[in-house]
């Protein structure tokens, strides 16, 4: 299945010539040989802080498959729910990696695939066209994640990087 935007339009350009010029325009260092484990990035509106998104992740190698973590700010939903959908968006279709999907739901006992958390969710979406524009082959494994202790955190962490240590390409 495919999971439809609810942000491009609105979060972000719906045109996808527009939309990938003005992506273009936010990076520094296009297709960097920086490795990193992770980048941290703002996910809101590309008004607010599209530049910021693309100067961040233009300034690392994209890996083939992306983690992305991002906030439930719905409510709704698993409290660390996975997509397995591919994601639609107006640059074409980011596609998930059902393998890693599969290994991080077995081996993270709290994680579970559930559409629910992501139908209304923009702060995944609004990262695609960026990473796509880096990366066209990109395949990614989107994650909700309502509120936790910092423990439970901790705990999330330790079992991802567990999962991610076992891949035979970067993640």
């Amino acid at each position: 299945m495919e999971r439809s935007p609810i942000a491009a339009g609105r979060f972000y350009n719906d045109n996808e010539s527009e939309l990938k010029k003005e992506i273009e325009s936010f990076f520094l260092h296009a297709n960097s040989s920086q490795k990193a484990i992770a980048a941290i990035t703002p996910h809101a509106g590309y008004i607010f802080s599209g530049k910021l998104a693309g100067e961040t992740l233009s300034s690392v190698k994209i890996p083939s498959t992306v983690i992305l973590l991002g906030p439930n700010h719905t409510g709704k939903g698993h409290p660390v729910a996975v997509s397995a959908n591919d994601w639609k968006i107006p640059l074409g279709c980011v596609k998930s990696n059902q393998n890693l999907i599969e290994k991080i739901v077995d081996v993270i006992k709290v994680a579970e695939i559930d559409e629910t958390a992501h139908k209304n969710e923009h702060s995944l979406e609004v990262l695609l066209p960026i990473l796509h524009v880096l990366r066209d082959d990109i395949s990614i494994v989107p994650i909700t994640i309502g509120p936790h202790s910092y423990e439970q955190c901790e705990q999330l962490g330790s079992e991802l990087a567990t999962v991610i240590s076992s891949e035979n390409e970067d993640v």
